[in-house]
């Protein structure tokens, strides 16, 4: 069997890197890192037999709409064909146990969500293309005032020590991927389908009348994001970008598009692939939004404060 060509956002050692192992339609791969992720799909969409590792959703920025965007707008072959969730904590890994941090260096996600650590021990900061990057640099330089932000994983592949674990307070980063490809992944009975909806311009309803074609046909939608479209002196137009449970393939799924179209909307399959099994993308935080209410307690929400009212208590 020959090796699969797969494209990533590099460079070597990368998150994205990572992923590769996670996806089990790619036990020998052919790894290829590029210098952005636009350019991953671009190679996707003119290029039939190869495959690339996209970041779709993650802990702590939820789903990263600006990709969804460049798939929908600048490509019109890529289809997801896979799904797999890169579950990572981050640690502080310096050269020796013994180290006077000065500098940390990391990847600018991870900088930021360490921010608080960084600010607290008024430590100075430096960009890396990469987390492998990081720890590569502090491994060479032998500083004792420099130390990486990383995955466990990465530092202890660069031979760090780590002097300190979650600087960014999160027990767990974790990265949704696809696969994006130029075909779907065959049924296998626990899938996941993605379209782009685009129904007729806005009127009263038409989210309802899109999201009950999913409904009475049984279908369960896992996620939906609108995306207002460019117009000028026209009436809002919108496209929905929607996550079911079920493939292509299964009877009630292509029932619920059928009705769809019926409704004058036009569609675009953005893929189906067999759902991931492992832990899924979730914030890093409390169960419910601080402020929410129940039945019992209406008046937060029914009697919101106004500006100039009265405060009591």
């Amino acid at each position: 069997m020959s090796s699969s060509l797969v494209f990533y956002t590099g460079p070597k050692g990368s998150s994205d890197h990572r992923a590769v192992r996670l996806f089990d339609a790619l036990p020998d791969a052919d790894t290829h890192p590029m210098e952005s992720l636009w350019e991953v799909l671009e190679t996707i969409d003119h290029t039939p037999d190869a495959v690339g590792i996209v970041p779709i959703e993650s802990s702590v920025d939820g789903e990263l709409m600006s990709v969804v965007d460049r798939v929908l707008f600048s490509t019109s072959n890529v289809l997801f064909s896979g799904e797999a969730v890169l579950s990572e904590s981050i640690a502080v890994f310096a050269h020796h146990a013994d180290c006077h941090p000065r500098t940390v260096v990391s990847h600018p996600d991870v900088l930021q969500i360490c921010h608080s650590f960084i600010t607290m021990n008024a430590l100075q900061s430096e960009i890396a293309d990469a987390t492998s990057v990081a720890c590569e640099r502090v491994r060479d330089a032998r500083d004792p005032g420099l130390v990486a932000l990383a995955p466990h994983e990465v530092g202890a592949a660069y031979g760090l020590v780590a002097v300190r674990d979650d600087p960014a307070a999160i027990p767990e980063i974790r990265t949704r991927y696809l696969l994006a490809s130029r075909y779907v992944a065959e049924p296998s009975g626990f899938d996941r389908t993605m379209f782009a909806i685009t129904p007729p311009r806005d009127a009263p309803g038409v989210l309802a009348q899109l999201l009950d074609a999913f409904s009475r046909n049984g279908v369960n939608l896992s996620s939906l994001t609108s995306r207002p479209l460019l117009t000028v002196d026209e009436p809002p137009h919108y496209a929905f970008v929607i996550m079911c449970d079920g493939h292509i393939a299964d009877h009630n799924v292509r029932a619920a598009v059928a009705d769809v179209f019926a409704s004058g909307s036009q569609l675009r399959l953005l893929g189906s692939f067999a759902r991931w099994t492992g832990p899924e993308v979730c914030t890093p935080f409390g169960e419910l939004p601080l402020g929410s209410v129940s039945a019992s307690a209406p008046d937060a929400v029914l009697d919101p404060p106004r500006r100039g009212a009265t405060v009591v208590g």
